[in-house]
């Protein structure tokens, strides 16, 4: 019996953590919930900042060897569906391409409105919408990467047609300047960043695409996730209609290719910047 809750609460500090992962990726704080059914890994997690009932909360099932994950509205999310829509008229090129790197990524998905896929839907209101993921795992050690990483694709889809335009100013925002917030409904603030930086660390990892450095193993415990996200199309450039894509427009560099890049007005390349460093993937 003390191995089995010992077991128990192992898994439910490593459901935690993985969690902990996104919310931190995110800047989103989380509140989980066990979920009444009988399988006892299964809950739920509601945005602390939206509080019921007129956000949604995100239901997370523990299957064989896979993790599925729902959006679940609550009863009086009407303005938030409206709002969703809104944005939604002008953003299909990214919800496109969130879906395709989701659908690479994981085993099934859907985002259907009204019955309809979203890309396919009509102009009609949005009374109803339907969003799953699944994702496999076949090992003990991917097991819980695989919550965090299809749990991160989950909430960029949601968070991309939550956050408002981004007003872009003259100047390029140094490392860990906010691009851009939005204040929705109840919810406080979310940098559009955040979850950009989020999603391009997720898709390319923390390597350095111009020089092929890896901080961790350059200087150990202290390099793990230094690195810097860098804008292809310079910020000076995008004007306010401009619909940022975290996997075309932005690039994980370190510090010093970062630095060199802008030398010059445009920035250098990341194709010359390779020439000069020697690094070929």
């Amino acid at each position: 019996m003390a191995m089995m809750i010992s077991v128990q609460m192992n898994r439910q500090n490593s459901i935690d953590s993985s969690i902990q992962e996104v919310s931190d990726a995110l800047g989103i704080a989380f509140t989980r919930k066990a979920m009444p059914r009988d399988h006892e890994y299964d809950f739920t997690l509601r945005i602390d900042d939206l509080p019921s009932p007129h956000g949604f909360s995100i239901k997370i099932l523990d299957e064989y060897l896979a993790w599925r994950i729902e959006l679940a509205f609550d009863d009086f999310s009407a303005p938030l569906l409206q709002l969703m829509q809104d944005r939604f008229g002008s953003r299909r090129d990214g919800i496109q391409s969130f879906l395709d790197l989701a659908k690479a990524k994981n085993d099934q998905i859907e985002f259907l409105i009204n019955g309809a896929e979203i890309l396919k839907g009509s102009s009609d209101a949005w009374k109803e919408v339907i969003l799953r993921l699944k994702k496999s795992y076949f090992s003990a050690e991917s097991e819980f990467p695989a919550l965090a990483s299809a749990l991160l694709d989950f909430m960029c889809l949601i968070l991309y047609l939550l956050v408002k335009d981004v007003e872009w100013g003259e100047e390029e925002f140094p490392e860990g300047k906010a691009e851009g917030d939005v204040s929705l409904v109840t919810i406080n603030k979310y940098e559009r960043s955040r979850y950009n930086r989020a999603l391009c660390l997720k898709f390319y990892g923390f390597k350095c695409r111009g020089c092929g450095d890896l901080l961790e193993e350059k200087y150990g415990p202290m390099g793990i996730g230094v690195i810097h996200v860098h804008h292809i199309v310079p910020v000076s450039q995008m004007g306010n209609s401009y619909r940022l894509n975290p996997i075309k427009d932005l690039v994980p560099l370190c510090p010093n290719c970062h630095n060199i890049v802008h030398r010059k007005n445009p920035p250098i390349e990341i194709s010359e910047l390779r020439l000069s460093s020697g690094y070929k993937e």
